[in-house]
Formats: structure tokens, sequence, C-alpha cells
């Protein structure tokens, strides 16, 4: 065989390959994230392991939480049980990156919906409303608001709303230091490297309640809705998540989750 009819050969295989790949890619992409966990059996979610009472790790090692119970709710829904879930570690900064690159079919990990996000992927209608506070050694009074916070030293979770919150400050923060996860924020605050946290008050005020050196102040910052995060343009999946959270809130079974943690 002559060297042109090699070369036009390899040419055609190459081709006829690239045909193939490029239609697994189209099937695969064809496939809703609950019809990929219905194929496999089980249903593949991040959620935070250190953000009690909506995603931890107990005493008995089990991931647990409010987020959690939603997990595993929607995994009965889907494929008649509870423990066909998959439950897998995500933080802030990763979140959206795990959903985006397929690593879990669904993202229910303390995530407000913002126009922002939105770009990226989809949501659920809202589950929960949050919002941010400010917390402080109890026996600072120099910090009453968001206006106080300026030239003070700032902690928050890397990738949280409440920066957008800090960053307008005129004149800004001294020092704004962002933390992984959240374990790190209250040891930050503990060992006295910032003068002030901005979280969530869900998460802050369990915090105060057990440790009395400390208070919140200022009241809430915002309202923010979290919903389920869902690869974008998945309207079968979006869908399907709205009409299982429609189910719990009309059985009940939503406000009973909130008042099991401790949310209402």
């Amino acid at each position: 065989m002559s060297l042109l009819k090699r070369l036009v050969h390899a040419a055609v295989l190459m081709l006829a390959l690239a045909c193939i790949v490029a239609q697994d890619a189209h099937a695969q992409a064809a496939d809703s994230s609950i019809a990929a966990a219905k194929k496999r059996g089980r249903l593949i979610v991040g959620v935070k392991y250190d953000f009690p009472p909506f995603g931890f790790v107990d005493e008995k090692r089990q991931v647990v939480g409010f987020e959690v119970d939603i997990a595993r709710e929607l995994a009965e829904k889907l494929l008649g049980s509870r423990d066909a879930v998959d439950l897998v570690e995500v933080s802030g900064p990763n979140r959206i990156p795990f959903l985006v690159t397929g690593k879990v079919d669904l993202v229910i990990a303390t995530l407000s919906i913002t126009p922002e996000r939105a770009k990226t992927i989809s949501f659920s209608e809202p589950f929960y409303t949050g919002g941010y506070t400010i917390m402080v050694a109890k026996d600072r009074n120099d910090i009453k608001g968001l206006a106080e916070l300026s030239g003070k030293r700032v902690v928050m979770t890397r990738g949280s709303t409440a920066e957008p919150l800090i960053t307008k400050l005129e004149p800004p923060p001294q020092q704004v230091l962002k933390m992984e996860q959240i374990s790190e924020l209250y040891s930050v605050m503990q060992t006295g490297r910032a003068d002030a946290a901005v979280q969530d008050i869900a998460l802050l005020q369990p915090f105060v309640s057990s440790h009395p050196d400390y208070k919140l102040v200022g009241g809430l910052l915002n309202e923010e809705p979290w919903g389920v995060g869902i690869r974008k343009d998945d309207n079968e999946t979006v869908k399907w998540v709205n009409d299982a959270l429609g189910e719990m809130r009309k059985s009940g079974k939503l406000d009973a989750l909130r008042k099991k943690w401790g949310l209402g």
C-alpha cells in the first residue's frame, strides 16, 4: 500500500472513531441526572460533611442532617430506598464544579439560589430560606452591624455568598479570611485571629447557644433561598425534583424535617 493510501486509510479510521465518540458523548449528555441514577440504581448527591444541622458527621461516624435527609427522601422516591444514595462530601468552592463535571447527580449543600450561579447550573424551587448574620465575642461592643466590619478582620467560608456583602464595605475590612471548612471558621474565632465571622444564622445560632462567650449582632443581613443544584438545562431533573419537593411540602414531611433539625 502506498504512503498516500495508508494516510487516507488512517484518516478514515480516525474520522469513524471520532463519530463513535461523539455519538457516545451525545447519548450520555441526553441522559438526565435522574435517568442516569435509575440506570445505575444509585443517586449520587453532593452534601456538606461539616455544616450542622444541614450535613455533618455524627458521633457514630454517620453522615446526617437536614439536607442529608432530603437526599435520602429523593432516593426513596426515585429508587424505592432511602439507602440507594451515595453521599459525596463537597465544600463551598467545589460543589458546583462537582455538579458540572458529573461527579454528582445533584448538589444539596447549603446552596443559595443566585442569578450568578444560575448562569452555570439550574436550581430546584427553594426548600429553605437562610440568611447571613455576624458573630463576635460577647464582650465586644464595637461591632453592632455590617458597617462596623470596616477595618476589622473578618472570617467566612470560601465560596459563600457572604463575600459580596463584605466587599461592598467602604473602607474595606483590614483582612478577610476565607476558610474551606466551617470548623476552621470556628477555630479562627476561638483563637482570636478574626474580630467577626459572617455566616448563615442557622449555623451560627447553635454555635452561640453552646458557646456563651459569643453573640450574634446586626440581625439578618439578607435572605437567601436555598435550592437543589442541578446540571444546567436538565429540565427533566428540575421538574422531577420540584415535584418531589412539592409532595414533601404537601405531606408535611419537609416541615417535619425542619423541626427534627431545629430549623423551625
